[in-house]
């Protein structure tokens, strides 16, 4: 009986640690990302993911601070639907 309890206890172990963290990339709503700085397009995409977000509403809000918003004068306005 102990040799299975300590098995099991073991197996459970292995088990736990190997369900590990995800590759899955932060939300929107854990802060500004560099691409939202770097280009319009990186802007749009990062504001339609944030307006997507349904955890957004319940976090603390975001350092917007460093967010430099890019600007272009060489492109049409893009579609925000």
């Amino acid at each position: 009986m102990k040799t299975m309890t300590t098995l099991l206890m073991f197996s459970a172990a292995v088990f736990v640690a190997a369900c590990g963290g995800s590759d899955a990339p932060p939300a929107a709503s854990d802060g500004v990302p560099d691409e939202a700085s770097v280009s319009v397009q990186g802007m749009t995409g990062w504001l339609t993911r944030l307006s997507r977000d349904d955890t957004a509403e319940a976090k603390e809000p975001v350092d917007a601070a460093p967010f430099a918003p890019p600007t272009s004068d060489d492109s049409e306005p893009a579609d925000l639907t």
